[in-house]
């Protein structure tokens, strides 16, 4: 930094310090000229009237530099500096003028490139360029010449001292622990007048304005006091923007040549003379300064112009390659897929940082990409998440070296939500660098939820091997009750009381038929028997059915779809379905009044759709919505509500199994189902069934009824069970055929293959020990092709279904057996139909 070109303090350092920056500047200048001729040798000519138009900010508020006359005009010791350096160096300046804080703010947002009267400070050195200083003045404490001596800042303890707030003053004051003395006034002109009068004890102002303005205002019982106050110093300059070097070195070639012809000695003495007189200088001192500097010039001269072509190559080689250093750091920067901010801090309480530079990625993740704000603009305030990005950063630079922590933006701010901020100082910057974890937290909220569905389905499974196993040996425990029940039937006389007890079994046995039924069904062991159907006839017949044993206060509406869609389903398993869901609602409305509203709609399942449900396929499907007013679940209750044998229900009033059927069913049937329940906000079920192309709607299968007798025919009757083939033979038996039994597979097929054609029909167990009832009907018709097979099972899969047919099989029965369906089907395989 050049040394000041003026100090305003003591008349003796003045003199010394004036002569020695005097020869300097001579030397300075001829430096200046040489150097201008020499590249006036291969710089162009400039073209006339081409100076640009500079913006100059002119304070109207600071006496005696710069303040607004009586004539309305600007005024002033650093007014008159300014026209005097535009006349020299033929500038245009167009002059912006106001208050100190409104022309200091203009400044600061780039509408002004110059300020006429700026105090060099280190923090303002951080976003402007200072000319050298045309002032540099010390500061003083003034008081009263009347007062008790005041020679020190200690002798100011227990006094009252007048400041401007947040002035330098003011933070020497509070450094040196005086916070207890400051009084606040708004100006220097305020000050004086009061302690002229009497109020307060002593001001702290620069030396130079204190005694110009107590001059302008006649106070002569006002003086400076002490010695000077250690620290402060107040540097007036030129400011122009950061990095207008242009600018900046006319403003100083400016100043050099007022200070070379005595200009600015003039100006000096017209508005500081009468405070602080400006001695001159004798011939013999210039004529001195003029020859060192005239000798020093020529070394200088020659040196340079045998240097002058290797620096023209060397600046241009260094020009270039800056240039390709800024297009390759421009390049990366704006095209990085990473947020880069570089800050400058701006406030500690709370955190601010202006804007430096910034890329359009870190603005996308700000949500400023609408509006990129300009260099300087403050951060905290552009959008709500840069205002907690600076206080997250103000935290993060608190703590030393680089710091990188995560911040995730509230729901709606912006499309990031969630950040990762790596902090790091780059001397008085702060590099900040922002990288978007969105898609990566969404994609582990995607994997926890897909686990979370896949330990379901795992429990679920797990659940449904171990019930298929128990419905399958209750199921031959039941063809056992039933047939024994039908064998006692035929024994009794008509009108026995005892039928009334066998009826009783029956209707029990049939309760326990269906809740098998379930468990197969949850367990998909029951397989579907699908057929074409319309939702519509058969959501109406199951709200039918409701209406009729509901209370009058719960209001039941339905919304069929339009066009009246269809689907492959089982109607019997589907009724079950809507008529369990419609049950529970009616249920956890309770006693109050309440609504349930069944609405049918087609929805065409996306990607999106499927990454919440995985068991649906894309396409169209047909939604069914079971919306209740009632009390609602619980998250715990929701995420176990399909699990078998759990129900919220107080005991007897419920098995537990009737949600988890209801899962089952939607599987089979390639569909699914969702739910959605808050406590207090009721619950809403959606069922999904693929959309089937409209056909003519299936005719329901007609059973016959009764069974018919035979006429002897012989049978081959085989289980593994003992009790089933005791009562199996019985019930045959007493219809009139001639059985032979057998609960060994091995047995039986030894007995068919000594005689093949003494047998009229083979009726067989599915699962058996030693030899499966498929691989008994395969070697039974290898020897007899022709002879009808009924195959009986407690469940059969798709697979084991398929090999039947392939083998041939007439019939298949589903246990637990009734003398009527026996009968029947046997008659109607002999009977070849």
């Amino acid at each position: 930094m050049p040394r000041p070109l003026r100090m305003a303090s003591g008349s003796q350092f003045f003199r010394r310090f004036h002569r020695r920056i005097l020869r300097r500047f001579f030397l300075w200048q001829l430096v200046a000229m040489f150097a201008a001729t020499s590249l006036a040798q291969t710089a162009p000519a400039p073209e006339k009237n081409s100076t640009p138009l500079t913006r100059i900010g002119v304070f109207t508020d600071n006496y005696p530099f710069s303040f607004t006359g009586p004539s309305g005009q600007p005024e002033g010791f650093a007014v008159d500096l300014l026209a005097a350096i535009e006349r020299t160096m033929g500038l245009r300046l167009e002059r912006v003028t106001g208050p100190t804080d409104v022309i200091t703010a203009a400044f600061h947002d780039y509408r002004l490139e110059a300020l006429q009267s700026f105090a060099q400070t280190p923090a303002r050195e951080l976003r402007a360029d200072f000319t050298v200083p045309y002032l540099s003045m010390a500061g003083s404490i003034f008081a009263r010449k009347n007062t008790p001596p005041i020679r020190n800042f200690a002798d100011l303890r227990g006094r009252r001292v007048m400041v401007h707030a947040g002035s330098l003053g003011e933070q020497l004051l509070r450094a040196s622990g005086l916070e207890t003395s400051i009084v606040h006034v708004e100006s220097v002109e305020q000050a004086l007048r009061k302690l002229d009068a009497g109020e307060n004890d002593a001001t702290l102002v620069s030396r130079l304005t204190g005694l110009a303005t107590a001059h302008q205002l006649g106070l002569e019982n006002i003086a400076p006091v002490g010695e000077p106050v250690p620290g402060y110093a107040v540097r007036y300059c030129f400011g122009v923007q950061d990095g207008d070097r242009e600018l900046l070195a006319q403003l100083n070639e400016g100043l050099a040549i007022l200070q070379r012809t005595g200009e600015f000695e003039r100006i000096y003495r017209r508005w500081f003379g009468h405070v602080d007189p400006l001695p001159g200088y004798s011939a013999l001192h210039i004529a001195l300064a003029i020859a060192a500097g005239l000798a020093l010039a020529l070394a200088i001269a020659i040196w340079s112009f045998l240097r002058q072509r290797r620096l023209h190559e060397n600046i241009a080689a260094q020009a270039e390659a800056l240039r390709a250093s800024e297009e390759r750091y421009r390049g990366v920067f704006e095209t990085s897929q990473e947020g880069l901010l570089l800050l400058h801090p701006a406030g500690k309480t709370p955190p601010d940082f202006a804007l430096e530079e910034i890329n359009q990625a870190a603005a996308n993740m700000l949500g400023l990409d609408r509006s990129p704000p300009l260099p300087g603009t403050s951060l905290r305030g552009l959008t709500p998440c840069c205002t907690d990005c600076c206080d997250l950063l103000g935290q993060a630079l608190a703590r030393d070296g680089a710091s990188v922590f995560e911040h995730t933006t509230p729901p709606g701010r912006s499309t990031h939500t969630a950040l990762r901020v790596s902090v790091t100082r780059i001397g008085p910057r702060v590099l900040v660098v922002l990288s978007d974890l969105t898609e990566t937290r969404r994609a582990e909220e995607r994997l926890r939820t897909r686990e979370q569905q896949l330990r379901q389905n795992q429990k679920l499974e797990a659940l449904g091997t171990l019930a298929g196993g128990v419905a399958h040996d209750f199921n031959n425990i039941l063809t056992s009750i039933l047939g024994n029940a039908d064998i006692a039937g035929l024994d009794l006389p008509p009108g026995s009381s005892v039928h009334a007890q066998l009826d009783e079994i029956r209707a029990a046995s049939e309760r326990a038929r269906q809740l098998v039924r379930q468990i197969l069904t949850f367990t998909r062991h029951a397989e579907a028997r699908c057929e074409t159907l319309c939702l519509t006839p058969l959501i109406e017949e199951c709200l039918r059915f409701l209406r009729a044993s509901v209370r009058s206060s719960i209001t039941i509406r339905h919304h069929p779809a339009p066009g009246a869609p269809q689907i492959e389903a089982d109607a019997t398993q589907i009724h079950q379905v809507i008529m369990n869901l419609c049950t529970n609602a009616v249920h956890a409305m309770g006693d109050t009044t309440g609504s349930l509203e069944v609405t049918e709609d087609i929805l065409t399942v996306t990607q999106e759709i499927i990454a919440q449900h995985p068991q649906l396929a894309p396409g169209e499907f047909v939604r069914i919505a079971i919306r209740d007013t009632g009390c609602g679940m619980t998250p715990e209750v929701v995420q176990r509500m399909f699990e078998p044998f759990f129900t919220t229900k107080a005991p007897g009033q419920g098995t537990g199994l009737g949600l988890s059927v209801v899962h089952g069913i939607m599987q089979n049937h390639r569909g699914a189902i969702t739910v959605y329940s808050k406590p207090g906000q009721g619950t809403l079920f959606h069922l999904y069934f693929p959309l089937k192309t409209r056909t003519s709607s299936s005719q329901p299968p007609v059973f016959a009824s009764g069974a018919p007798r035979g006429r002897g025919q012989r049978i081959l009757f085989v289980d593994d069970e003992q009790p089933i083939v005791r009562a199996a033979s019985q019930l045959l038996t007493r219809l009139g055929y001639e059985i032979s039994a057998h609960h060994e597979v091995t047995a039986a097929l030894a007995e068919f293959e000594k005689t093949p054609s003494a047998f009229a029909l083979i009726v067989t167990d599915l699962t058996m020990p030693k030899m499966t009832g498929l691989e008994f009907i395969q070697r039974a018709l290898a020897l007899r092709p022709e002879l009808p097979v009924v195959l009986i099972s407690g469940f059969m899969n798709d697979t084991d279904l398929a090999r039947a047919r392939d083998l041939g099989v007439n019939r298949v029965l589903d246990k637990p057996l009734t003398l009527s369906a026996l009968g029947r089907t046997v008659s109607e395989c002999l009977n070849g139909r």
